[in-house]
C-alpha cells in the first residue's frame, strides 16, 4: 500500500533553506503538492520549522515546512523529509508544470 497521499515527482533543484537563522542548502530530490525530500548531510532535530527557497528564472519562491522524517544510512545523514505547511497557489502552479512536463 502507498504510504504517501500524492505522489512525489523526482527532481533535482538546488536550494538554499533556513533553519532558524542558519542558512543551508541541499538538493530537492523529489517533490509533491505536499512533501519535499531534501538531499542533505546536516543533521536536524525532527518537527524542526523550515524556510525553503526554491529558484524560479527570475525570482525566489519561498515554502515554508517541518521536518516529518530524517535518512540516515550507518552514521551518515543523508536528507530530511518535509511537510508543506500551506503552500502558496504559486507553489502549486509550479508542482502542476512539473507534473505535467514529467507525465507527459
Amino acid at each position: 500500500m502507498e504510504k504517501r497521499a500524492v505522489q512525489r515527482i523526482p527532481k533535482c533543484i538546488c536550494i538554499k533553506f533556513f533553519s532558524g537563522t542558519s542558512l543551508h542548502s541541499g538538493i530537492i530530490m523529489n517533490i509533491s503538492e505536499k512533501g519535499i525530500f531534501i538531499n542533505t548531510k546536516m543533521s536536524f532535530p525532527l518537527k524542526s520549522k523550515l524556510e525553503i527557497l526554491l529558484p524560479l528564472k527570475e525570482d525566489i519562491l519561498k515554502v515554508h515546512g517541518m521536518i516529518k522524517n530524517i535518512r540516515k544510512t550507518g552514521k551518515i545523514y543523508n536528507g530530511i523529509g518535509v511537510e508543506l505547511s500551506n503552500p502558496t497557489k504559486n507553489y502549486l502552479k509550479l508542482i502542476s508544470n512539473l507534473k505535467t512536463s514529467y507525465y507527459s
